[in-house]
């Protein structure tokens, strides 16, 4: 409900706005490169049908462990594509249609958000959708073998600490477990399964993923990527935990003073999620890293 209440309250009051940034309370937001990044894109046309994030492929459903789901919460054995919740940016367009899913997969939703309907002139309905119909349908079975889980999820990450990707990534495997959603009733309590998940598959592929992974890092090489000449402009979310609040500000200190004297350059080809064209292995970074620390 705090998810779609923020998504209503832009509705009403920033709607005209083109894009939307949404971030954790534990993400180090790199907003020079953020804004750099949006303005090349909204040059060449790039302003709607953007949903740009580490998009999360089909991960599978933990079911044991404090975050388990239990097959009566979610029966499928995998839960939709969606964006890690870190940190993510959006359009006006897809923002009122991910409206427009929640009002009309369960119409009592609107009543709970600002105290009004999310329905109206300016969120066009999406049709009789089945948000919270947890039959299982197609290949998503029920899962009989829960010792794959660890072993699926870990296949599914943008795994960038071996040197061989410029890929950035965010969360470890044992941690996709605590992102994915526990179930309370029929209602996700995790938005970023629920917002950019759920609603988006309900919409019927109206709304697509933009992959932008690159942009994303671990805390244990911020200290280097974003006080390096060629690398701090290339990143965008970083994961900052809650005993590393030195670390934080000395961080964005040291960006603020390179970006004040740096002119952020554009990648050869502007499209959405693509920052550079190049990275410096972020292997590379983390040894950086450590020889500063």
């Amino acid at each position: 409900m705090k998810a779609l209440a923020a998504l209503d309250w832009i509705r009403r009051y920033c709607i005209n706005v083109t894009y939307f940034l949404k971030a954790d309370d534990d993400a180090f937001v790199n907003v020079f490169a953020a804004i750099k990044h949006l303005r090349d894109i909204e040059l060449v046309g790039y302003r709607r049908h953007l949903l740009m994030c580490l998009v999360w492929h089909r991960p599978v459903v933990a079911r044991r462990g404090k975050w388990a789901v239990s097959r009566t919460e979610f029966a499928r054995r995998r839960y939709p594509t969606y964006c890690c919740g870190l940190g993510y940016v959006i359009t006006a367009d897809v923002l009122l249609l991910l409206l427009s899913a929640a009002a009309a997969a369960c119409p009592d939703v609107g009543q709970h958000v600002c105290g009004n309907s999310l329905s109206g002139d300016d969120v066009t309905a999406a049709g009789n959708l089945s948000i919270y119909n947890d039959v299982t349908i197609g290949d998503d079975v029920p899962d009989t073998d829960v010792t794959d889980s660890v072993d699926d999820i870990t296949r599914n990450l943008l795994l960038n600490d071996t040197g061989n990707t410029d890929k950035g990534h965010v969360l470890s495997a044992d941690n996709v477990t605590t992102k994915a959603a526990v179930a309370v009733g029929r209602r996700f309590w995790i938005d970023d399964v629920y917002v950019t998940g759920l609603l988006v598959e309900e919409l019927g592929g109206r709304v697509k993923h933009t992959d932008m992974s690159a942009a994303y890092c671990k805390s244990d090489k911020m200290a280097s990527i974003y006080r390096h000449l060629t690398e701090w402009y290339k990143y965008v979310f970083t994961q900052v935990a809650d005993d590393e609040a030195r670390l934080y500000r000395d961080t964005w200190n040291a960006l603020r003073q390179r970006a004040a004297n740096t002119t952020i350059p554009s990648p050869s080809v502007t499209r959405p999620g693509h920052l550079a064209d190049h990275y410096i292995p972020l292997s590379t970074m983390l040894q950086m890293a450590k020889r500063t620390a």
